[in-house]
């Protein structure tokens, strides 16, 4: 595994265990001497003849501070490992590797769980690697130790917060955090709720329909159909699907899916019940139920087109995920433009209800 610029000098080192908030009261640094202290001895743990991680491939930095000091490493077929820094005597580094669920990561990335969570106890073995690397990243010495035996020096102070590097975002994956228990019909109108609304917004933005007259609106078997017909609608390199699941608490869901646009509804979500949007959306929902529209033919509804125009038209601008001819333009009336739009909030508002349940965490 090679590593660029292994070489830390000793200011360095002070402010990375600062950033780390690790627990250094066995550590005797001398800012003016420049002394480095030798390199811990890892009480029971056992030698190695060869790293066993030799293959394995960093595939980001999650701590950067001018070199990596907690990243990502995987192996086919196996669970990730993260390499944390713990130590080094001014010519040698030596990493700690620890193999955790993907969920951890993700977690720890958004900060639901602190760093001292993970490393070293929330390993998926019962023991983690270490690795002494030199400036040329050759591996010197590797050791096999049980986590029970791994130095207090090397663990992260209990709540440390870290700024973790944010990712290159994939730009066709989207992964949500799901806690608590969820049953399998919870889990379908999940994938439903977000590949129907990114469908929506995808057809309507790309008027990929010129026409949706002859779709049903309104709510159970009609408005399914309706998001059918949204879905179909997506070419076959972009539809939104469900790409990855690990149920358990935490666990995550993950989308093939356009990462920007489905960001976009996602942001919407977060805010949906605010005043902005709950507003319009309530003050258009009333006027379908006070004026006893909904179940009626859309055809004897024409003496509210305007009314109903208006309040869709301010639903439609606290939303800003599709303008107001992308919807207009496709709808066969008013009537149908506005039934559409209530459908489609409420869609948003059931996944905001699972954000607020603290059992659906959003990137």
């Amino acid at each position: 595994m090679q590593r660029t610029d292994m070489r830390l000098h000793h200011a360095k080192m002070v402010i990375l265990r600062s950033l780390l908030q690790r627990v250094s009261t066995s550590l005797s640094w001398s800012w003016k001497r420049r002394n480095y202290r030798k390199l811990e001895s890892i009480t029971n743990a056992t030698e190695l003849h060869s790293f066993p991680l030799k293959d394995a491939v960093c595939t980001r930095h999650l701590v950067w501070f001018d070199g990596p000091l907690l990243s990502e490493f995987r192996i086919k077929g196996k669970p990730p490992y993260l390499s944390y820094w713990c130590d080094t005597d001014g010519v040698q580094n030596r990493w700690m590797f620890v193999s955790v669920n993907e969920t951890d990561i993700l977690r720890l990335e958004n900060n639901l769980v602190g760093l001292d969570h993970i490393i070293p106890f929330g390993t998926t073995q019962p023991f983690v690697y270490f690795q002494d690397v030199n400036d040329d990243g050759d591996t010197i010495r590797s050791f096999l130790c049980e986590v029970n035996d791994v130095p207090d020096s090397y663990k992260p102070r209990a709540g440390a917060n870290i700024d973790f590097v944010k990712p290159d975002q994939d730009a066709n994956s989207y992964t949500l955090l799901i806690q608590d228990e969820w049953t399998h019909r919870e889990l379908s109108s999940l994938s439903r709720n977000i590949v129907a609304t990114y469908s929506t917004v995808y057809t309507l933005g790309n008027s990929l329909n010129s026409s949706i007259q002859n779709y049903p609106v309104g709510t159970g078997f009609a408005g399914g159909r309706f998001y059918d017909e949204m879905i179909k609608s997506v070419p076959i390199e972009d539809k939104g699907r469900l790409a990855a699941i690990q149920y358990s608490s935490p666990g995550f869901v993950r989308y093939a899916i356009r990462t920007e646009l489905l960001g976009k509804i996602i942001d919407v979500v977060r805010k949906v019940r605010s005043v902005k949007i709950a507003g319009p959306y309530a003050a258009l929902d009333r006027y379908y139920k006070d004026n006893e529209l909904n179940g009626k033919d859309p055809a004897v509804t024409a003496d509210h087109e305007a009314k109903i125009h208006e309040h869709a038209k301010q639903l439609l601008n606290a939303l800003d995920l599709f303008g107001e001819d992308d919807l207009f333009r496709a709808s066969a009336s008013k009537f149908a433009a506005g039934k559409i739009l209530i459908s489609f909030v409420r869609k948003l508002r059931w996944l905001n209800a699972r954000v607020t349940e603290d059992r659906l965490t959003l990137p």
